[in-house]
């Protein structure tokens, strides 16, 4: 699924999974969300995908965390092992409305996306519980800017519960 920014939505190539061999990344729906609305009339298909090429690891980024647990296939049970779910959380706000409810579905691995970090954002009480931190900033014409001692925070959280921390890019100004 693919945003047009016209508020209509696509399907993307959903033979991907398939034609890949090699076990790989799969980072579903990076310009979109899994979870909206508009993915509802595809979203058992894609299920079916990632379920069949299980040699994947499929990435599964939202923010939209309140419709996670009522769009999981029949069969999730704790959570496929293959399948990470995520959430976005751009400001200490959306960390804690997002975060708890990630918390509280089954998954194999659970994670946050700090993208754009747009403050500084403390996550130590959601550490314990969580298994990826990814950071970036903002891109693109009129960005805001990410601090460096916003970055060295988030880092330090995350070396204190030994939550493996990756830094996507980062632009300070």
């Amino acid at each position: 699924m693919s945003f047009t920014g016209k508020g209509d939505r696509k399907v993307g190539d959903k033979s991907k999974p398939v034609k890949i061999k090699e076990p790989s990344k799969i980072f579903i729906c990076s310009w979109s969300d899994f979870f909206h609305p508009d993915a509802d009339s595809w979203r058992n298909e894609a299920w079916a995908i990632i379920r069949q090429n299980n040699q994947h690891i499929y990435q599964i980024l939202t923010k939209r965390p309140e419709r996670i647990k009522q769009c999981l296939p029949v069969d999730w049970g704790n959570g496929y092992p293959h399948v990470w779910l995520g959430v976005t959380a751009e400001t200490q706000e959306m960390a804690d409305e997002r975060i708890p409810i990630l918390l509280k579905t089954k998954a194999a691995i659970r994670f946050v996306s700090i993208e754009p970090m747009l403050q500084e954002i403390d996550i130590t009480k959601y550490l314990p519980c969580l298994d990826w931190v990814i950071c970036g900033c903002e891109s693109g014409s009129g960005v805001r800017p990410m601090h460096e001692n916003w970055v060295f925070f988030l880092k330090e959280q995350c070396q204190t519960f030994k939550v493996p921390f990756f830094l996507k890019q980062k632009m300070m100004r």
